[in-house]
C-alpha cells in the first residue's frame, strides 16, 4: 500500500499510517488535510496497486487537482521514481521540517521524527490566523482585507450604531423600506444581537493569532462576558455563529419580521378564510372601546366567535362527509389555539393599535352675539337670492289640463306635486316642463 500527499502544486509521498502518526505536527506546521482518494494503479511489473493520495494545503495554496487517468498514473510513477533512487546513500535525510517536501519512505516504513528550530518563529513559517484563508472564509472578508481589518470594520460600525439608534435599520434588511420601519421592540433585538456578536469579534481580535483560533470558544466569552452586563438572552454559542454566518453575507440582519422578511404582507389565514369574522371583531371592538384588551378579545373569540363559525362551518359540510372536531377545525388554519398573542396581531392588521386615553370637549357657540348677528343679516340676504333661484311655478289644476292639451307645446304630464289651497286644487311644476313658465 502507498500513501501520497499532494500540495503546492507538487507531489509528497509518505508511508502509510504515517497521518495519524504525524498529524499533529503536520497541523502545527500549517498543514491541513482535506480528503483521501483511493485508486487503483498499474506498477512497474504491470500490476494493479492500490494507492491513497492525500490532498491538503500548506501555506494557503490549494493542491491541484487531478482530472484524467493519465494525471493519477504519472503522479504514481513519479512516486516509484523517487522511491528508487531511496537506495542511494548520499542523499540526505529530510524531515517534516523542511518546508519544500516531506520525507519518503516505503509503505513498511517510518518517517523521521522532526527536529524543530527553536531560533525560527513559527509565525513565519505558517503565517497568521487573520491571513489564513481559514479566517478569510469563516467572516468572509472582502478582497484585498484581513481578517483582523474585517473584524475591526465591523466593530466600529457596531459601536457607531448601538450609540445611535436612529441608524439601526441600516444593518437590518428591508427596514429602510416603506412601512418596514423598525419598532421599539425590534430595535431592542437587534441591538442584543449587534451587542454580543461585536463581543464576540473582539475577542477574536485579542486572541493570540500564532495558534489555531476557535471562534466557538469566542462566543462563549461573549455569553460569560454579556452576562456581567445583564444581557442573558441566550445561552448557545451556536447562536452568535449563526449569526455571524447570516451577518457576513451582506453585513446585514434579516428583519424580526418574517413577512416583510420574505417581501409579503401579512394577512392571517383565519380572517382571511371567514371574512365575518373581521365584521364581528370590529363590531364587538368598536362597542367596547372602554374597556378592550386583547385579553378580552381573546374570549370573545373563544366563547361567542369562533364557535358560531365552527357551527357554520360543520352544518355547511355534506352530510356523508366525517365532521371535524374544534381543535382539527383550527388546526386547518395553523392555530392550535385562540391565544393572547396570535389576537394581538390580528388586532394590529385590523388597525388597532394601543395609544393614550386623550379627553376633549365640544363647545357650542351658535348663540353668541356675532353669530346671532351675522345670522339675521344672511337670511335677509337668502330671501333676496332665493327670488334669483326660482325654479317652481304653481298653477291651477284648471289652467294644468288646458296646458296638457295644447296643441303647440303640450304641458309633461305626471310631472308635478298637487295640493289644495283655499279649497283649489293646486299644482307645482318645475319650470323646465313647459316654455311659458321661463
Amino acid at each position: 500500500m502507498v500513501t501520497i500527499l499532494k500540495h503546492d502544486y507538487n507531489l509528497e509521498f509518505v508511508s502509510k499510517g504515517c497521518i495519524n502518526k504525524y498529524l499533529p505536527h503536520l497541523l502545527f506546521e500549517g498543514i491541513h488535510i482535506h480528503y483521501e482518494i483511493k485508486r487503483n494503479m498499474i506498477g512497474n511489473d504491470g500490476k494493479k496497486v492500490w494507492a491513497i493520495f492525500y490532498f491538503f494545503t500548506r501555506h494557503e495554496k490549494y493542491a491541484e487537482k487531478f482530472v484524467t487517468n493519465e494525471d493519477w498514473q504519472n503522479a504514481y510513477t513519479n512516486f516509484l521514481f523517487i522511491r528508487s533512487n531511496r537506495n542511494n546513500t548520499n542523499a540526505p535525510k529530510r524531515s517534516l521540517q523542511d518546508t519544500s517536501n516531506i520525507d519518503v519512505e516505503e509503505s513498511t516504513g517510518e518517517i523521521e521524527q522532526p527536529k524543530f528550530k527553536m531560533n525560527v518563529n513559527i509565525t513565519d513559517i505558517i503565517g497568521d490566523y487573520f491571513t489564513s484563508s481559514e479566517a478569510k472564509l469563516l467572516f468572509n472578508c472582502r478582497k484585498d482585507e484581513s481578517a483582523d481589518d474585517c473584524l475591526s470594520r465591523r466593530i466600529d460600525k457596531f459601536d457607531s450604531i448601538l450609540n445611535n439608534k436612529d441608524i439601526i435599520a441600516s444593518i437590518v434588511n428591508n427596514a429602510t423600506e416603506e412601512n418596514c420601519a423598525l419598532n421599539e421592540s425590534q430595535v431592542i433585538i437587534i441591538s442584543q444581537r449587534a451587542q454580543l456578536l461585536r463581543t464576540a469579534y473582539h475577542f477574536v481580535l485579542a486572541s493570540d493569532t500564532s495558534k489555531r483560533v476557535s471562534f466557538l470558544d469566542c462566543c462563549k466569552r461573549s455569553i460569560n462576558h454579556n452576562k456581567l452586563n445583564g444581557l442573558k438572552i441566550i445561552t448557545y454559542p451556536q447562536m452568535i455563529m449563526r449569526w455571524n454566518v447570516i451577518y457576513r453575507v451582506h453585513e446585514k440582519f434579516p428583519h424580526p419580521n418574517y413577512y416583510i422578511e420574505l417581501g409579503k404582507a401579512y394577512v392571517p389565514l383565519f380572517l382571511e378564510s371567514f371574512p365575518e369574522a373581521k365584521f364581528k371583531l370590529r363590531k364587538w371592538a368598536n362597542r367596547h372601546l372602554g374597556i378592550i384588551s386583547c385579553k378580552a378579545v381573546a374570549n370573545e373569540m373563544r366563547r361567542n366567535i369562533v364557535p358560531k363559525l365552527f357551527d357554520t362551518y360543520v352544518r355547511s359540510l355534506p352530510p356523508q362527509e366525517n365532521k371535524p372536531t374544534y381543535d382539527s377545525f383550527l388546526n386547518c388554519f395553523g392555530l392550535k389555539k385562540i391565544c393572547v398573542s396570535t389576537i394581538w396581531r390580528w388586532m394590529h392588521y385590523l388597525g388597532y393599535t394601543f395609544d393614550e386615553r386623550k379627553k376633549c370637549y365640544f363647545t357650542d357657540r351658535h348663540e353668541d352675539v356675532e353669530n346671532v348677528t351675522y345670522r339675521k343679516k344672511f337670511v335677509k340676504k337668502y330671501f333676496e337670492y332665493e327670488k334669483r333661484a326660482f325654479r317652481w311655478v304653481h298653477i291651477t289644476e284648471e289652467k294644468a289640463k288646458i296646458l296638457e292639451n295644447d296643441k303647440d307645446v303640450r304641458l309633461i304630464k305626471n310631472m308635478y306635486d298637487d295640493y289644495e289651497e283655499n279649497h283649489i286644487k293646486m299644482r307645482q311644476y318645475h319650470i323646465d316642463t313647459h316654455p311659458i313658465f321661463f
